[in-house]
């Protein structure tokens, strides 16, 4: 995993992504999806084996992490969601003083 993306995450786990988007009352084992119109509880977050925090729907919107989330609730290529999470947790890679994250969100 890139170290930014590693850093991101510490900064801002799952829970505290969902907070800062307004679905701070899905980040719990069992709640309706956030990604459809869901009548039941389909969407769980949880940690994995290696301590790393998931999301998975059982109504099949789709699992993964932060990035994949962000991927799925915006409509946004992996590319876009990945810049946007880093942003989103003030972990941007920096080059000499400047933002390589090009076409990151402000």
């Amino acid at each position: 995993m890139n170290e930014h993306i590693a850093e991101a995450k510490r900064k801002l786990p799952f829970p505290a992504l969902l907070h800062r988007l307004g679905l701070g009352d899905r980040a719990k084992k069992s709640a309706p999806c956030p990604l459809h119109d869901d009548q039941h509880n389909s969407f769980s977050i949880y940690k994995n084996q290696k301590g790393e925090w998931r999301f998975n729907c059982f109504a099949g919107c789709g699992q993964g992490d932060e990035i994949t989330f962000l991927e799925l609730l915006k409509a946004i290529s992996n590319k876009q969601a990945t810049k946007l999470f880093l942003d989103m947790a003030g972990a941007r890679a920096q080059r000499g003083g400047h933002s390589i994250c090009t076409g990151c969100p402000k």
